[in-house]
């Protein structure tokens, strides 16, 4: 969702929003740098923007910046899952991923960083695409989150999770051949979608017995192994 057109500071990335306690609603959009916009409805984003998260400095796994993939309740605590990039030269299509996990106290206006739960097997390579990112997470109502995520070196998306009730850096676990055993970190991970995302989407993919829930591009839950 983009509620104010391009431009630099405006979007490449998922839009997402959480409601504050004063009923107004609050949306997170980023191109490299994370930004904060406020407005009355889910649909109406026409305030100012505040920036929340910029590029970490050079050498760091955020060196080419960060972005806030989704931002979600927790009592009085947002949890926000984002995505970071290093190692970048993108005029010849180079790009390092991973993904972290951050947390605030004022309903997104700053951030902690808590550090990575996910990244690849893959080191950064010239002219490529390397890493794990882009991850759309989502509560499964079952006593985990879920982090649906891209991998560039086989066109693919994984999934990991964690518990709600601890969701920190070490708890996240990947999916790899029917159990939840692959630590997030430099884990491997099942592809359960070789289809990158096409103009309307990705079809629903269901890994064994039941679907649950649809998250934003239409992927479902696996049951438990």
């Amino acid at each position: 969702m983009i509620e104010q057109g391009l431009a630099g500071t405006i979007a490449d990335d998922k839009f997402t929003e959480i409601q504050l306690p004063n009923r107004l609603f609050r949306g997170f959009t980023a191109a490299g740098e994370t930004f904060a916009i406020e407005g009355h409805s889910p649909e109406d984003m026409r305030g100012p923007l505040h920036k929340v998260l910029g590029r970490g400095t050079a050498g760091t796994y955020d060196s080419c910046g960060q972005w806030l993939q989704h931002a979600e309740l927790a009592g009085k605590t947002v949890l926000g899952w984002v995505h970071n990039e290093s190692d970048c030269n993108y005029q010849i299509g180079q790009t390092h991923m991973s993904e972290s996990l951050s947390v605030s106290n004022d309903y997104g206006l700053t951030w902690t960083n808590l550090g990575l739960i996910i990244r690849g097997t893959d080191p950064p390579a010239v002219h490529r695409m390397t890493g794990e990112g882009g991850c759309t997470a989502v509560n499964g109502q079952d006593g985990y989150y879920y982090a649906y995520c891209t991998r560039p070196k086989d066109r693919a998306y994984i999934v990991a999770r964690a518990p709600v009730s601890d969701p920190r850096p070490g708890n996240w676990m990947k999916y790899f051949q029917g159990r939840w055993e692959q630590p997030g970190i430099g884990g491997d991970a099942t592809p359960i979608n070789r289809a990158m995302p096409s103009p309307d989407g990705l079809r629903p993919v269901r890994l064994c017995c039941r679907v649950e829930r649809m998250v934003e591009w239409e992927f479902a839950f696996p049951a438990t192994a």
